[in-house]
């Protein structure tokens, strides 16, 4: 039988537990990074409904003009809507989707409350 691991952190002291307690935000604080970094990749891949990707818009990026990204980034653009790029985009190639006419380089992510 395996030995139970004793803890870390002395948590009969008050520095023990302070100690303890910023240990599990830290933890918490990496787990939700990992959480997010998974559904962005997911919305990238094409794997979660625009419907779900359109209800957590603060999840991505705002559009800078240095931008460079592939094929499915999917980026927040000036007046807060998302946008999923339709091609993989160079230096020099980007363009802010709010005002881009033809939709080649971006394509607007719309939840069913955006119909």
């Amino acid at each position: 039988m395996e030995k139970i691991k004793e803890p870390f952190f002395n948590y009969e002291t008050k520095e023990g537990r302070i100690a303890g307690m910023r240990e599990i935000g830290r933890n918490l604080s990496i787990s939700e990074n990992i959480s997010l970094e998974i559904f962005r990749t997911m919305a990238y891949r094409g794997d979660i409904d625009d419907d779900v990707i359109a209800l957590y818009p603060e999840v991505f990026s705002l559009w800078t003009i240095d931008l460079v990204c592939l094929k499915g980034t999917i980026i927040r653009g000036s007046d807060g809507l998302l946008y999923s790029a339709n091609s993989d985009i160079k230096p020099g190639q980007n363009s802010d989707p709010v005002y881009e006419e033809t939709g080649k380089l971006w394509k607007l992510v719309k939840g069913k409350n955006d119909r």
